[in-house]
């Protein structure tokens, strides 16, 4: 043999080894035979001591019109029995229109019917005890299963979007109903669970418009996540006396577990126990029909998606409640207010997303953080209808996309936030004071422009100290003038006027009001706002030092604070509000103020407590006096308060 003909023969043999692996990993079968009506049923060994084998599929042939499967097939002169039917063993076979099936077979696979929409009706055996995960999902015209006496495990999804399916295939022994199992069956209009029955898991029968009543027998021991979600026309859930995890009061409509008095499922006519706690995870969820709920002050927490897309109009959640979790009310589009408790510390994510026609919500003083897409879309479903949430200066954080889509955003504090927290909003209006803010630090996003009111009291023609986040406008700086510190020597601060166009955000300054107010304002608009304090170099030993947090002082006698047109320091404690300032010393003990080189309303800088011995100062009167006078001291021909 030449070499040529060895090359032609060796790839000869590879190829057909291809051929034969690929139609063995494609297929997925072991041997094919024909059936008494002519049809060739592809088949899969599944035990070679018991010669058992399970119907499948060659995906390059479907099955189509009438299939009828024999309880036993020849191959190789050995028998088969034939115990089951594969998984996705007629998957999507679009023209096949009926199977029957022997009584040796046992379990239909996972999505062995799935997809075929031609397909009205079956027949079970008694001999089969599980339909598989998906085993009928998607077959749209099936209208009932016949023969599921002897079922005992539905599993996950196995009839999700049987659409016409009218009759239950929930027979007497059936123990276990699995995860969406009859998702959108929405023709079925009843579901009669026998006692047998002891698992119903996460939303089994999901978007089963048909059904109006349903009783949990007293054998059910594990419910998952409600059962029932989005079955909008269901009136009445009842739970058996006796079962020994769950119960429902006589006019409760609601599935309860009893050790937690969690209300795990309800319905459009739900009234909630005043003993129940928790209201847990999807327990109302698409409810579309629910339009008004009362929350008894026994309720501590409020479960994720609790009453998302429900047709609630309002909802006053009482102070007993301290958790709201995600999502909880999100996508109820009939919502227009909502009273939030005091109680809770965080808006949790989503918690009233697209909730478009909000028009009062209130954001309670005890909440500290509020979370990614708390308020996203929330009010503005009219262009004349927007909410304009107002945030309490007690809010430390706020998530990414919190408030994208809402109308003015006003805040009372300077949070931390992501960068599109404000995303399309109309306006956002920052309201500071001098209250103590929490303000956080330099490495948060504030490139969003806002406009910005700063409120101060300070009597007219008073002086005080100030550092801001902003620049104000022109107008609003004529209400002040602001001073620079300049110099020191000798125990002689100077501070120098600072022009309108020279203020900076960041930098503190001594002020005088000169608005004639004892209440002004500071304002800008369409600005930025930064939470970097330009830092100070110290001026022969002095520093003007800003504060965006309020800080406390005790004991240091090289800290000087503004009060009543002096510069004070003290043995005891002081307290610099946000947006103050205070003079930093290297040495302590009292100096003179010179505004523009003139003394000007500010007295020298003051101790509250100095220390004097008896007879070493003398008041305006000439008498000496010591320790223990209050009021206006001269020592060594300076003055000094007393206190």
């Amino acid at each position: 043999m030449n070499m040529k003909r060895i090359f032609k023969h060796l790839f000869m043999l590879c190829l057909f080894g291809m051929i034969s692996i690929g139609a063995k990993a494609y297929g997925e079968y072991d041997f094919s035979a024909v059936n008494s009506d002519g049809q060739t049923i592809y088949y899969k060994i599944t035990s070679t001591t018991n010669f058992t084998c399970e119907v499948t599929r060659d995906y390059s042939n479907k099955y189509s019109g009438v299939v009828n499967i024999p309880s036993s097939v020849t191959y190789n002169n050995n028998n088969y029995t034939v115990t089951s039917i594969g998984n996705s063993a007629f998957s999507y076979c679009q023209n096949l229109t009926k199977v029957t099936i022997p009584n040796t077979i046992n379990s239909i696979g996972e999505s062995a019917f799935s997809g075929c929409d031609k397909l009205t009706e079956f027949a079970l055996t008694a001999s089969v005890k599980t339909i598989g995960k998906s085993a009928f999902s998607n077959c749209t015209q099936l209208t009932s299963i016949e023969g599921a006496n002897c079922v005992t495990t539905i599993g996950d999804g196995a009839f999700d979007y049987c659409s016409k399916l009218t009759s239950s295939p929930i027979g007497q022994w059936v123990e276990t109903i699995g995860e969406n199992a009859f998702y959108h069956c929405d023709a079925l209009t009843n579901v009669n669970l026998s006692n047998n029955v002891h698992t119903i898991k996460f939303h089994a029968f999901n978007h089963c418009y048909g059904l109006t009543s349903v009783t949990i027998p007293s054998s059910v021991t594990s419910i998952g996540n409600n059962p029932f979600y989005n079955c909008i026309n269901l009136a009445n859930i009842t739970v058996e006396k006796g079962n020994p995890k769950y119960h429902s009061d006589s006019n409760s409509s609601a599935i309860i577990e009893t050790s937690t008095n969690t209300l795990i499922s309800g319905c459009k006519n739900t009234i909630i126990p005043t003993y129940v706690k928790t209201i847990g995870e999807d327990a109302f969820a698409l409810l579309s029909t629910l339009t008004s709920i009362t929350i008894p002050t026994s309720v501590t927490e409020i479960g994720v998606r609790a009453f998302a897309y429900t047709g609630l109009t309002s909802i006053n959640i009482p102070n007993s409640v301290k958790t709201i979790k995600e999502s909880a009310f999100n996508n109820c589009n009939e919502l227009r207010e909502v009273t939030l408790p005091n109680s809770i510390k965080e808006i949790a994510y989503g918690l009233f997303m697209d909730c478009k026609k909000v028009e009062k919500l209130n954001i309670p003083n005890s909440v500290t953080s509020i979370g990614n897409s708390a308020f996203k879309s929330c009010g503005g479903y009219y262009s004349w209808l927007t909410w304009d949430p107002d945030i309490p200066s007690s809010v430390t954080s706020i998530g990414d996309d919190a408030f994208r889509g809402t109308g003015d955003v006003t805040l009372n504090s300077i949070p931390t936030w992501e960068s599109g927290t404000f995303k399309f909003v109309d306006r956002i209006k920052l309201k500071l004071n001098d209250s103590e803010h929490p303000f956080v630090a330099s490495d948060a996003d504030y490139s969003d422009e806002m406009d910005v009111t700063y409120s101060r009291t300070l009597a007219a023609d008073t002086w005080g100290t100030i550092v801001l986040p902003f620049v104000p406008d022109a107008s609003s700086l004529a209400k002040v003038k602001l001073y620079a510190l300049s110099s020191a020597s000798s125990g002689v601060v100077r501070f120098k006027e600072v022009e309108a166009d020279a203020v900076q955000a960041g930098v503190p300054y001594l002020f005088k009001n000169v608005s004639g107010q004892d209440d002004f304002t500071l304002t800008a608009s369409k600005t930025t706002i930064t939470t970097n304090l330009v830092e100070q170099t110290p001026v022969n030993g002095m520093m003007l030092q800003g504060v965006y947090q309020q800080q406390k002082f005790t004991g240091d006698d090289t800290v000087y604070g503004i009060s009543g047109n002096k510069f004070l320091t003290t043995t005891g404690t002081m307290t610099i509000n946000p947006f103050h300032a205070y003079l930093k010393s290297v040495a302590s003990g009292a100096k003179e103020i010179l505004i523009d080189d003139e003394i000007d309303g500010i007295e020298d800088i003051k101790n509250f407590t100095p220390a004097l011995s008896q007879g070493e100062g003398v008041n305006l009167q000439g008498i000496h006096v010591g320790k223990g006078y209050n009021g206006i001291v001269i020592i060594n021909g300076k003055k000094y308060l007393n206190k």
